[in-house]
């Protein structure tokens, strides 16, 4: 039983690291890139970065978003099969 929650919890931990990952790092990239740029050419100027992330986060879901979802919705169903196994 113990087994099988931390094979089931170690199994979530990554799906959340496979759903998130591709737009926290699509983001993170942006946001250096952007910040490089602006502190080259001295522009200070917020809203640069934050629509830059904005469109760029909307890219990778619009591209990857049928397959963050199939990943997010089979690890539901593997934890939706587990749920027996924890009932009794």
């Amino acid at each position: 039983m113990e087994a099988m929650v931390m094979d089931l919890a170690r199994g979530c931990l990554l799906t959340v690291v496979k759903v998130c990952g591709p737009v926290i790092g699509a983001i993170t990239v942006v946001g250096l890139v952007v910040g490089v740029l602006q502190a080259a050419t001295q522009v200070q100027e917020v809203t640069i970065p934050t629509v830059a992330k904005i469109v760029v986060c909307a890219l990778v879901l619009l591209f990857g978003g049928p397959w963050l979802l199939r990943v997010a919705v089979e690890a539901v169903g593997r934890v939706l099969l587990y749920l027996p196994n924890f009932a009794g």
